[in-house]
């Protein structure tokens, strides 16, 4: 069953001539189904990202469809920019009842633990479990209702801009391999498709420039 995330192939055979003792032989397929339910999803993502040209619907469009498909309370696209100290939330996908994090917020606020995703995708399942984090971790974690969460980051830029995606639960979650594989594989589709959106934009601006120069 989908519902608890859990497959099985299901045979029934008579054992007599009566019919009155049936084996049942069960074989489970979850892991399977897992891998073509995420390879349909990622089909079917990055078809919808190549028909976006704006930067801002494409970052909007996927933090949307990630949260949906993971079933999480938050995904978001944020920005860091380590020479200047500041990160900026740009796009979130949340539940009704959950505060919006977008807007700006100095990078030496974060937890330290959270700073590491600089270099590394940060796994955290639970924050009250967690021996990597502080008290003083937690509580600001849980002031924003992050108990469990994923930051796949994509280094950019020739000053070390990093553009990140994470995911998010208000409950403890294990994290599976296949989850991680997903978020991570997500992050580098969407940051490839902004930069595809600049990148045409540019070209079509410099071309409205060449044309008005020529008009001119």
């Amino acid at each position: 069953q989908q519902d608890v995330d859990r497959w099985f192939d299901v045979y029934f055979s008579r054992v007599d001539d009566n019919g009155r003792f049936v084996a049942i032989v069960f074989s489970d397929i979850s892991d399977r189904k897992r891998r073509e339910r995420q390879q349909a999803f990622l089909l079917t993502f990055s078809d919808t990202l190549r028909t976006l040209a704006d930067e801002k619907a494409i970052e909007e469009t996927g933090v949307r469809m990630l949260a949906e498909f993971l079933r999480l309370d938050r995904a978001y696209i944020f920005v860091l920019y380590p020479s200047e100290d500041r990160a900026v939330v740009r796009a979130e996908q949340r539940k009704e009842n959950l505060a919006s994090l977008l807007g700006e917020v100095r990078m030496s606020d974060f937890p330290e633990t959270v700073r590491q995703i600089e270099n590394q995708t940060l796994v955290i399942n639970d924050i009250d479990s967690d021996a990597r984090l502080s008290d003083l971790n937690r509580t600001s974690l849980d002031a924003v209702n992050l108990q469990a969460f994923v930051c796949a980051s994509v280094r950019k830029g020739e000053q070390n801009v990093i553009w990140s995606l994470a995911a998010s639960t208000t409950v403890p979650r294990t994290w599976t391999k296949a989850e991680l594989e997903l978020i991570e594989t997500v992050a580098e589709r969407m940051w490839a498709a902004v930069e595809r959106a600049k990148a045409e934009k540019a070209l079509r601006e410099a071309e409205l420039q060449r044309v008005r120069e020529q008009s001119a």
